[in-house]
């Protein structure tokens, strides 16, 4: 299980509804249109939402861990 500081869940939870909206953010022309996107945030299954880029995240982290061994690794090996 991935542990979060709990100074982390907001900036984490905006990250995610911006990602979560952001085709809609994308098409839109002006403020008013960001703000009507961003207006009704109740529907969003937030639950889900922060697990799933937490499981990005972990998968990320281990994709990076198993990098950095497979190159310390490969930096030991001697050709002759």
């Amino acid at each position: 299980m991935y542990h979060l500081p709990h100074t982390q869940v907001f900036p984490l939870l905006a990250v995610t509804i911006l990602s979560f909206r952001k085709e809609s953010l994308m098409s839109v022309t002006n403020m008013q249109s960001v703000e009507a996107v961003l207006a009704d945030l109740s529907s969003l299954p937030v639950i889900p939402l922060l697990q799933m880029a937490l499981e990005k995240e972990q998968i990320a982290a281990t994709h990076r861990n198993s990098f950095s061994v497979a190159t310390g690794c490969a930096r030991n090996i001697k050709l002759h």
